[in-house]
Parts: structure tokens; sequence; C-alpha cells
């Protein structure tokens, strides 16, 4: 049985917010977004780094993906990985941070995301161009760029 307390949010005019909803021992057994994530992990062909926080929403400022190692934690993004790693980082990034949430958890997803390539495709492209990230393009006589 799912016990769960919500309370009325108001702001500091008064103001009706919404509802905040807690969850007690229901959560408890739930796995986190980072346990779904290391299902993932793959160390063949390495195209990046995403450095690994506790997931939650007050440590969403710190994660970001690199093409070297500045964190302590950092799972490989490899070409099997990639549309996990980038689901992982758009569900991360894809609701500001607030007062109200600064402490939810973001817990493993279902299976449906695996079904939904329009939704794997815009993970893709938000992860891509996202400002916490650390990505840059280069082209040169070096890496096939004939330029120089």
């Amino acid at each position: 049985m799912q016990k769960v307390i919500k309370l009325d949010v108001y702001n500091e005019k008064n103001e009706y917010m919404g509802e905040k909803r807690f969850y007690t021992e229901a959560l408890n057994n739930q796995k986190s977004l980072n346990q779904w994530i290391a299902t993932f992990k793959n160390n063949s062909q390495q195209i990046g780094l995403m450095s690994m926080y506790p997931s939650d929403f007050q440590n969403n400022t710190k994660f970001s993906i690199r093409s070297h190692a500045q964190a302590r934690y950092c799972i490989l993004i490899t070409p099997n990985n990639l549309i996990s790693t980038s689901v992982y980082f758009s569900v991360r990034h894809a609701i500001k941070a607030t007062w109200l949430n600064d402490r939810d958890q973001f817990l493993y997803p279902n299976s449906e995301w695996e079904k939904d390539s329009e939704f794997q495709n815009d993970c893709l492209a938000f992860t891509l161009f996202h400002g916490q990230n650390r990505i840059t393009s280069r082209v040169d006589s070096t890496n096939g760029g004939g330029g120089g």
C-alpha cells in the first residue's frame, strides 16, 4: 500500500502554487536513475564522458558531458550507450530545480522509452545543444577535415 502525504504549497505572497506530495515506504524500494544508467556502462570506443552525481535536482548543475574526466565518477559515453546517456541527461535537465523539488529524486524509468524513437531523437538533440555541456567540434588536417 502506497502512503502519500499531500500538502498545499503557497509562495511568499500567499498565492497557491500547487500540491507537493511526499511518498513514504513505497519509494524506499525504488531504484534510482543512476542505477538505471549504470546498466548501460560500456568501455569500448569512448566518445565522451558524463560526470555522475546523486540523482536529485540539487545536483543537476554539477554534471555535464565532457571530453575528459573532471569529476571523480564518470560514465563513458560510447556508440552503444549514446541514446541512453542522452535520455539520462535530458531527463535530469528538462525540469528546472526549484525550492519545491530540490531534494526530489529521479527514479528508474519504465521501458516505454525504448520503443519511442522520437523521444530518443529529441533527447539526443537536447543533450547535444544544452549549455551545461562542454562539447566542441573541430575540423583540421589531423582529423579528416583537410584544413590547416
